[in-house]
């Protein structure tokens, strides 16, 4: 109880005059009700201009007035002066109309005699609606009715208060207990879904709540990390009613207490059944946390595991380094209350640890294997070994350690892993024996290679849970297996990770070994470093290494994504962290980039060194000095893969940090890393490689481009240098084919930083200049290498300008002055030197016309033209070219010179594709015509229906369905509208070469996309012969695959038409079997290939069609049309011995039934026909349709989706239970195997995060 003195002690605070308005908005949220708008700033915000508070409520109360009301408030020794001082102020400052309708209430923590007198004397001479005062009397009354506020206060008036806790207290408590403190969101992380139910419980009626989770504490975590993560003024209203308690005693007292609406109680307490239905008598609702194996009937909140990254994530935002946080959620296996204890900010006695004796055999080998599954029968026997006792009791005793409050061991999914690792250890290390430890050496080597005699080396005898967990354990005590305590010693701990690892890498005498351990690298590396690099340097060091099949062996290794080193380099990266271990880590991705095979995949040796020494954000924790000393080391020839690292380094675009690299688990070497650059150390390493670069560069024109793609990172110095050595070259450099390179290169690289869209500060317009006059004196002999570059890519420097057409216009003007000063100089021939040697012959030829006219016609179209590809270019152009300027008759006289069919052809594929060159096409021997349409470039066909029709026949005429298929599908994209046999034509006319309907490809591939547009397009027409439609839809069938491209519509429509053609397809199905299939083809594989490719097809779109027969416009199912169709469905499948198997394909399709207005499923018409049918075989179909026609699921929060869906059929199911038990039965029977399923997904869920 607080009494009116201790009020007014508390006044006299410093604290009290930025607590007083928490303390009234406080008893406001717990006595009022009907509250629509509050406003009392408090703390920091007490000095904020304006009223103390304001208050809008609809009912009044002892201490609250209805409506609007004006609160000033004070903690002054002289009240009066005070009171009148606030009321003369704020009456003038608030206009007349907001007066009549508010109350004023001055408040007062001190002892005010006067107050009556006062309040009379201003409701006779204002014009307020009301007017009140209240001083420590009325607290110390209004604070009894509020007992929550009354905790609250009494902890700050440093009062017992029992075993009770306002929700402020209770989490002041739990940030003190960590340092850092931790955050809402640490308990909060991904567990919105439970959130979303403790905010509806909140809301609703006042009941029952449980929150399950394997360990309560966290669950009462987790309930006042959501009050606390709530807007203000909800946080203010819930906490006000809420209380904390600790005891049955305190529960009692609180149940009791007027103005509690909810209690939050400790999951030590036992709680009666007569108190709770009290509680509920009194519409306070009660939140208790219990664990998963207690019988609950109350409403349950099944609190979600925090996943691992979602916790480190949140363990940073409250201030842990990055690797602290990670190793944290990891030991901690997302257990909010095992990462309070790891960082609690002063030590608490704890029984956690405590293993009755006769159960020390059962520890042991939790703490030397750390986990295993127990569905595994090696995993079991190996326990047994460690154990020495049966694996049940092992397990028994498992399950004890398990549910206790602060758990040993952590279960789900049917594997088990021990909990806090260091701390078990630490507690229990007398519990291992020597014998344990020789036993474990012997046994362990054994597991992680897996030895079990088996001949495929992907296939694992031990399961994968316990050898990681082994390789868990050995990196543990690698570390802190000297550390523990004297008996480790004693035991062997300081060596045992040392025996095993060498144990295990001697035993790696193949690359399938090293795949077998490769998931375990890492651990065992760190475990002990000097082994792991010893036995891989050996390994390097023989003739044929091991570890090279590794890199070019092409199965793929399920366990590391399919590629079998990468547990070897996140192994080398984990030991470049230390400084200790960089060099012989370097050297030896050095040499395993030898092995790399690129484009495999997408991790390498290669890439591993680069982050490791990376300029900008190196992965290890070594000095920039070290770092140059182990570049200096690796180049010291600058040959072969040194010379790469230097680029690599170099080039910016490895400076940003993608992915960090793998860190060790157990060792500190990258506790501290943080990942800022340090300028400073970027311009010492930039220097120092610059330096390098420019000593081994050379005259290699393949050196020299790399360094041209990252001079811009030079410093200045090393820049003049390299223009400087460059400036030499045309002196060492004799072949013309080198230096026309060498020329290529220097134009491409001044292009591009001559434009606007590339600015570096580093190339100036000087430096540009001086590579520019380094090109000039690269000049080559020969004319036409000379100008090569002009009539290619290299030619994007003319584009520097904003004109474009003006470019244009001078890259024309200079491309036709060096064909003529070639013409003029090495005639034609030079010339055609220059298309061979250029990369755009095409403008060589347009140039030629443009200079030439029609002289050269003759010489090049020649019989060479039919053998040169790059000839047929370059007179491609000039034909071009001559058909816009020549005179008309340029072409029929051209045409006139020769008789060879392959030059007419090849230059009339030149012309324009469109109508007019197809006449003068036709007016050639058929030959030539034949010709022309085998090789002419289809693309640019005008979309008129004439054209496209012509166009498409042609094609179709020498085979190029797919070409024709092509020109169509541009016209339908253009909404032209085809006639029915041009659509038909070429998907009639393609030749399917393969029994699985894989159309055959022409210059153009048949795709998905166009067959399903044709398709669509003749499905649209009224005019189709649909038995021609049917059978392409069976021919194209696969491009319907997934519905992405259409739908074969035709053949719906036949299945809802005839019922009988539905049966028949069915019985297809029905007699499936390889052996029915072989006996009917006469045992011909190429017939069965066929017969099982259809049987396929048949099965897919009895799986496609979704639309029940009879259905109308509405939305509603016919009962007469679907009864007819169905009757006759299953008379013909009778008669053709199917009916078992109709039946399953009708449950498979009434899934697809609408439900009726009332919400019930399947609607009424399907119910009552499969109430008739009623056949075990349709109630299998509808549970297996169901399933099916769920698809791809985007997995996340366990088996959430699969609890929610066995909640909607079981709701289904109760819904038509009583109208029909054989339908209510079948959803029964899906909700189960939803719930099953869930099941499956949640115990996956808590094991991995």
């Amino acid at each position: 109880m607080i009494r009116k003195a201790q009020i007014v002690g508390w006044a006299g605070d410093i604290s009290a005059r930025s607590e007083l308005p928490a303390l009234v908005r406080g008893l406001i949220h717990a006595t009022g009700r009907g509250i629509s708008s509050i406003d009392f700033p408090a703390y920091e915000s007490v000095s904020r201009p304006g009223f103390d508070g304001t208050l809008t409520c609809k009912y009044e109360s002892p201490w609250i007035p209805s409506g609007m009301s004006k609160w000033e408030l004070s903690v002054q020794r002289d009240v009066q002066r005070k009171a009148n001082a606030d009321f003369a102020k704020r009456t003038e400052a608030t206009p007349t109309n907001v007066r009549q309708s508010s109350t004023f209430v001055f408040l007062t923590a001190r002892d005010w005699g006067a107050k009556a007198d006062w309040v009379e004397e201003k409701k006779s001479s204002t014009d307020w609606m009301e007017v009140k005062a209240y001083d420590a009397d009325d607290l110390e009354q209004w604070i009894e009715q509020a007992p929550a506020i009354q905790a609250w206060f009494g902890e700050k008036l440093n009062l017992p208060v029992g075993d009770f806790f306002s929700h402020s207290s209770k989490w002041k408590s739990i940030q003190l207990s960590t340092s850092p403190q931790l955050a809402p969101e640490v308990f909060l992380s991904g567990r919105s879904q439970s959130r979303k139910r403790l905010n509806q419980w909140m809301l609703a009626p006042a009941s029952i709540i449980i929150v399950v989770s394997p360990f309560p504490e966290d669950a009462i975590d987790f309930i006042c990390a959501t009050i606390e993560k709530m807007d203000s003024e909800r946080k203010d209203s819930i906490a006000s009613r809420l209380l904390y308690v600790d005891s049955p005693s305190a529960f009692k007292h609180a149940i009791t207490r007027e103005g509690i609406d909810y209690i939050v109680v400790d999951p030590l307490v036992q709680l009666n059944a007569s108190d709770i239905g009290r509680s509920l008598e009194r519409e306070i609702s009660v939140a208790y946390a219990r664990g998963p194996f207690e019988l609950m009937k109350d409403e349950v909140v099944r609190l979600e595991r925090i996943r691992q990254y979602q916790l480190s994530e949140s363990l940073m935002n409250c201030g842990l380094p990055i690797f602290a946080a990670e190793r944290i959620a990891q030991d901690c296996g997302g257990t909010t209350s095992l990462v309070k204890k790891k960082l609690a900010s002063h030590s608490i006695p704890t029984d956690r640890m405590m293993v009755d004796p006769a159960q020390r055999n059962s520890l042991r080998p939790c703490l030397l294997f750390g986990g295993w599954e127990s569905q595994n029968y090696n995993d079991r026997r190996a326990i047994q070994m460690i154990s020495g006792v049966e694996y049940d009791q092992v397990e028994l005793d498992c399950k004890q350690w398990a549910s206790q409050s602060e758990p040993l061991m952590f279960t789900a999914d049917n594997k088990w892993r021990l909990l806090s690792k260091g701390d078990v250890w630490s507690e229990h290390l007398r519990s291992i024996t020597s014998a344990t430890i020789q036993n474990a050496v012997s046994l362990v080597p054994k597991i992680l290679l897996n030895v079990d005699g088996d001949s495929n080396f992907f296939a694992y005898g031990y399961s994968q849970t316990l050898r990681r967990q082994v390789a868990e354990t050995i990196a543990f005590l690698g570390e802190f297996g000297d550390k523990l305590d004297s008996t480790a010693r004693s035991l062997g701990l300081d060596s045992y990770a040392t025996i095993v690892v060498r144990d295990s890498l001697r035993q790696c005498s193949t690359w399938k070994d090293w795949v077998s351990i490769g998931p375990f690298l890492p651990l065992l590396s760190e475990a002990a470093p000097s082994v792991f690099i010893e036995a891989v340097e050996a390994d390097l060091a023989t003739m044929e290494p091991s570890l090279k099949g590794l890199f070019s062996e092409t199965r793929s290794n399920p366990l590391s994504n399919g590629c079998l080193y990468s547990g070897l380099l996140w192994a080398l990266e984990s030991l470049a962290w230390s400084p200790k271990f960089i060099m012989p880590v370097c050297k030896i991705l050095l040499q395993l980039e030898g092995f790399y095979v690129p484009g495999r995949y997408g991790n390498s040796p290669m890439g591993s060194l680069t982050s490791i020494l990376s300029i900008q954000t190196p992965q290890t924790m070594t000095t920039v000095n070290d770092r140059i000393a182990a570049i200096d080391q690796l180049t010291v020839d600058g040959k072969g893969q040194s010379w790469q690292l230097l680029i690599e380094l170099l080039d910016s675009q490895n400076w940003v940090l993608r992915l960090t690299n793998a860190r060790p688990d157990w060792r500190e070497w990258a506790l501290n890393w943080t990942g800022d650059p340090n300028s400073e150390d970027l311009e010492t390493q930039i220097d120092s490689l610059s330096k390098k670069v420019a000593n081994f560069v050379g005259s290699s024109f393949e050196r020299w481009s790399d360094v041209l793609k990252i001079l811009t990172v030079m410093p200045r110095n090393r820049i003049d240098e390299l223009i400087d050595q460059m400036a030499k070259l045309p002196e060492t450099l004799d072949s013309d084919d080198e230096k026309c390179l060498f020329r290529e290169l220097i134009l491409d690289f001044v292009s591009r930083h001559q434009s606007d869209v590339y600015e570096n500060r580093k190339l100036n317009a000087d430096d540009l200049e001086s590579l520019l006059a380094i090109r000039r004196r690269l000049e080559s002999k020969s004319l036409s290498a000379s100008h090569a570059w002009l009539f290619s890519d290299r030619s994007v420097h003319y584009y520097n300008e904003s004109d474009l057409d003006r470019a244009n216009q001078k890259l024309a003007d200079d491309r036709r002055s060096a064909v003529k000063e070639i013409l003029l100089s090495e005639g034609l021939q030079g010339v055609i030197e220059l298309a061979g040697q250029c990369a755009l012959p095409f403008f060589v030829g347009v140039a030629i016309s443009e200079v030439s006219g029609e002289q050269y016609t003759s010489s090049l179209i020649s019989e060479r033209l039919v053998d040169e590809n790059f000839l047929q270019n370059l007179v491609y152009g000039f034909v071009t070219d001559r058909m816009q300027t020549a005179s008309a008759d340029w072409l029929a006289k051209t045409l006139a010179k020769h008789d060879n069919t392959a030059i007419k052809s090849l230059i009339l594929a030149m012309l324009p594709f469109d109508a007019s060159a197809w006449d003068v096409v036709d007016q050639e021997a058929d030959t030539v015509k034949h010709n022309y349409w085998l090789i002419v470039k289809h693309w640019g066909c005008s979309t008129d229906v004439d054209s496209v029709a012509r166009c498409s026949r042609e094609l179709i005429a020498v085979g190029r369905s797919a070409d024709a298929m092509d020109v169509i599908c541009n016209a339908i994209h253009r909404e032209v509208n085809l006639p029915v046999e041009v659509l038909f034509g070429p998907l009639e006319s393609a030749d399917m070469n393969s029994a699985f309907g894989q159309p055959s490809f022409g210059r153009h591939q048949i795709t998905d996309y166009e067959i399903g547009m044709m398709l669509s397009a003749l499905q649209d027409k009224d005019d189709v012969d649909e038995e021609r439609l049917v059978a392409l839809e069976w021919k194209y069938f696969r491009s319907f695959k997934y519905g992405y491209h259409g739908a074969p519509r035709t053949l719906f429509k036949r299945l809802s038409s005839d019922p009988k053609y539905y049966a028949t397809l069915v019985s297809r199905t029905a007699k499936a079997s390889r052996e029915q299939l072989l006996s009917s083809c006469g045992h011909d594989e190429n017939e069965l290939a066929l017969l099982e490719n259809e049987v396929r097809r048949i099965a897919s779109l009895l799986r496609m069609w979704t639309e029940i027969p009879g259905k109308t416009e509405g939305d509603s199912i016919n009962y007469e049309e679907l009864q007819s169709w169905v009757s006759q469905v299953r008379q013909t499948a009778t008669e053709l011995r199917c009916l078992d198997e109709c039946d399953s394909r009708l449950g498979e399709l009434f899934v697809n039934s609408p439900p009726d207005p009332d919400g019930k499923w399947p609607c009424q018409p399907v119910r009552t026909i499969m109430n008739q049918i009623a056949t075990p075989h349709l109630s299998d179909g509808m549970v297996w349709g169901v399933r099916y026609s769920r698809g791809m699921v985007q997995r996340r929060n366990g088996g959430a989706q699969e609890h929610s869906l066995g909640d909607k059929y079981e709701m289904l199911a109760e819904s038509i239970r009583i109208e029909s038990v054989y339908i209510s039965s079948i959803l029964v029977r899906i909700a189960e195997e939803y719930r099953s399923e869930a099941r499956l997904w949640d115990a996956r869920e808590d094991w991995e995060y």
